[in-house]
């Protein structure tokens, strides 16, 4: 069984959402990918605030979804012991705070089951 974790994160107030993609892609995912070789997989899924969701009177609250795959619970319990490192989550921490609204994050884990493989 694999493990995944998701994080849905809102762009920190003050910088436009193609501010907040670029330094997602281009700081923030390749600092994360350093520390953590564990990941199987790290993907993030931009939501498109001007769709059906909107039209419908819904505001939603995040800007991404941060998918994080592991192969195993070793893999997954290794990642979290490796941000946790008191001088990696400073940096990953402070990292963060110029991009993320940090207070909104939420973290949930999941399994995932496909009808179509």
């Amino acid at each position: 069984m694999s493990f995944t974790y998701f994080g849905l994160v809102k762009a920190k107030s003050g910088i436009s959402l193609e501010e907040f993609r670029d330094h997602y892609e281009n700081v923030h995912v390749p600092l994360v990918l350093k520390f953590c070789p564990m990941l199987r997989d790290y993907r993030r899924t931009y939501l498109d605030h001007t769709r059906s969701a909107l039209a419908a009177g819904f505001e939603c609250p995040y800007d991404v979804i941060a998918e994080f795959r592991f192969d195993s619970e070793a893999d997954y319990l290794a990642y979290s012991a490796t941000i946790a490192r008191p001088e990696i989550a400073k940096v990953i921490g402070a990292d963060s705070a110029l991009f993320i609204d940090t207070s909104t994050i939420t973290r949930l884990m999941g399994e995932e089951v496909r009808s179509i493989k």
